[in-house]
Order: C-alpha cells, then sequence, then structure tokens
C-alpha cells in the first residue's frame, strides 16, 4: 500500500473580494462605498473627485486642491480589496466636471434662488427685513402642496379698520 500524500495546507483566506464585482459608473463607485459602510471613502469620492473618464476597472480622475496627495494610490487600492481586482487610476490635470458636493451645492443654489425669484418667497422677504431663506424642499407629490386660494397675502395693514 501507498503511503496517502501529506495534508496541503489551505490557502490563507485573501483580504480580497472575489473578482464578481463589476462598478460601472462613478456613481456606482460611491454607492458602493456607502454600502461598505466606508464614510471616509464616500466623503473623498464626493468631495475631492473630478471624473474625466469612467470604466470598469479604470478610471482618470482631477483632484481638487484639498485632497489628500496619496489618494489615487490609495483608491486604487480599497478597490482592488472591494472588487477583486486591480484599478488603474490616473490623476489628469484640469478635468472640467465638478465634484458631487460641488454639484449638490450648486444644485441647492439653484433652489434657493429659484425660491427668491418667486413672488410669494419674495413677498414675504419683503415684509421681513432680516429673514433668509434657509432651506429649500421640493415635495415629490403635487397634492401635497397648499392649494393656491388658501395663499392670501394682505393687501393692506390688517390694524387698518377702513
Amino acid at each position: 500500500p501507498r503511503p496517502s500524500p501529506a495534508p496541503q495546507p489551505s490557502p490563507a483566506p485573501s483580504a480580497v473580494a472575489e473578482p464578481t464585482l463589476q462598478v460601472a459608473t462613478f456613481a456606482d463607485l460611491v454607492a458602493l462605498a456607502g454600502e461598505k459602510r466606508d464614510l471616509r471613502w464616500k466623503h473623498a469620492l464626493e468631495t475631492f473627485v473630478r471624473v474625466a473618464r469612467f470604466e470598469d476597472g479604470r478610471m482618470e480622475i482631477a483632484v481638487t486642491a484639498e485632497a489628500p496627495p496619496n489618494l489615487a494610490g490609495d483608491l486604487s487600492r480599497v478597490l482592488e480589496t472591494w472588487t477583486g481586482r486591480r484599478w488603474m487610476i490616473a490623476v489628469a490635470r484640469g478635468a472640467d466636471s465638478p465634484t458631487i458636493a460641488e454639484s449638490r451645492r450648486a444644485a441647492r443654489d439653484q433652489l434657493v434662488d429659484d425660491a427668491r425669484a418667486d413672488p410669494v418667497v419674495a413677498a414675504v422677504l419683503a415684509q421681513f427685513p432680516g429673514a433668509e431663506i434657509v432651506d429649500v424642499r421640493v415635495r415629490a407629490d403635487p397634492e401635497d402642496a397648499v392649494p393656491d386660494e388658501l395663499i392670501t397675502m394682505p393687501d393692506e395693514d390688517p390694524d387698518d379698520d377702513d
């Protein structure tokens, strides 16, 4: 009888994920950071990264002046861990796309400007000097909106008994 071969040690589990995860868009990548509950990376992606080109496995980005100097290398390593394959991150100069945070800020500023231009809001702001718009929320369902006939602006001073 032949001696049985010595048992081989099983390979140590790798910290790298199985290479089955596809990331089609930058928005998918930001969502993946959220799913991984890695708020540091989610914040960095939203705040410091301007995407010039994106495809699964490679990105061309520009970074803001506030970005950590090693962001691209660190991002490549964390993406390899999350997706199970290497990522090529090229840092370009002058990508003119805004960061996600800049886009959100611009959209919020536009909502405030639109609200300020609304005649009803303008009238309220005129009645209360020093008042300012601190937030604008758009209702998802128009049925929730207050009907126009319920919104009235006083034409004259309520203390005037004429």
